[in-house]
């Protein structure tokens, strides 16, 4: 008779002729089986019903029960101090912002921005990237622009980010190196920059801007949100900083001229759109305008 701990499964071995293995799933044939166990194996098998159940899973997580727990506790404060916040939820969403953060624990985007559920429609990944094959990433954008017009949309990244320090080491972590390559095609396209900050947290922490600002960019080169502005949405990319050590978030200040930048093969042409070409009167704008997106071939 064994214990298999992997899959937590009972298997009791049987004369040769009949099949190798037996699984036994209930505690009453397991007790009948018990004159074939010795006597540690006996005081194991005890102590393991004693803690665990039938399917081997612990009876009393502490670890798992407290979020359960938590949830509960969360809903009687928000009933006490807004008795109809949970019917108001249900009726909808109606986001303003969208964000693409790091899947990150330490950085959850709501929180750090003390936002209630319903105010952000969030989308997280390994080191917040925003990657044009990425199904995922891309209908999360476009149900976000399309659907529930958001007017803001933010890629949030953090110092520290884990990540982007694996993207920078030559270490093979598996299938996550796929991912990461797209990093790494930051640190090639920047690497005068980078070469320049002999201190290697400075070189570390600017490397987390820079594939902020690559991810905004990739954000620009998306026929969703280049279709956007040409059809009038005032729609604002915004990249972020967020610092692990301090608590603050920190607006990178991407602009216009960032997306200027670009080569013309990223801009798309829309001559159907009807756009208006005057951007509204906030300073400098993180969007190209109008007139650029629709007649791209202008853009100098």
């Amino acid at each position: 008779f064994e214990l298999s701990k992997m899959n937590r499964s009972f298997f009791c071995r049987v004369p040769q002729g009949r099949s190798n293995n037996t699984r036994i799933h209930h505690p009453n044939i397991l007790s009948q089986r018990m004159t074939q166990i010795s006597p540690k194996e006996t005081s194991l098998s005890s102590r393991l019903h004693s803690t665990h159940d039938w399917k081997g899973f612990p009876k009393n997580d502490a670890v798992y029960k407290k979020l359960l727990e938590g949830n509960k506790a969360w809903v009687k404060e928000k009933t006490k101090s807004d008795p109809t916040f949970f019917d108001r939820l249900s009726q909808g969403q109606h986001p303003k912002y969208m964000l693409i953060g790091c899947s990150d624990s330490r950085v959850p985007p709501d929180q750090l921005t003390k936002t209630e559920p319903g105010e952000i429609f969030i989308h997280r990944n390994v080191a917040n990237l925003v990657v044009n094959t990425d199904m995922n990433a891309m209908s999360v954008l476009q149900y976000a622009v399309e659907v529930l017009k958001v007017k803001h949309v933010i890629v949030m990244g953090h110092y520290g980010c884990g990540g982007v320090k694996a993207a920078s080491e030559p270490n093979q972590l598996g299938l996550i190196d796929e991912w990461l390559r797209n990093i790494k095609d930051i640190i090639r396209l920047h690497r005068d920059e980078l070469n320049t900050i002999k201190d290697e947290d400075k070189r570390f922490r600017r490397l987390v801007e820079l594939n902020v600002k690559e991810q905004v960019m990739n954000l620009c080169k998306t026929s969703i949100v280049q279709q956007a502005w040409a059809s009038g949405n005032y729609l604002k990319i915004h990249g972020w900083v967020y610092d692990l050590k301090t608590g603050i978030i920190q607006d990178l200040g991407l602009s216009r001229k960032d997306w200027q930048q670009l080569e013309e093969i990223y801009k798309f042409s829309f001559p159907n759109a009807n756009p208006i070409p005057v951007l509204p009167p906030d300073g400098d704008d993180p969007l190209p305008s109008q007139t650029e997106i629709s007649n791209p071939a202008q853009v100098k």
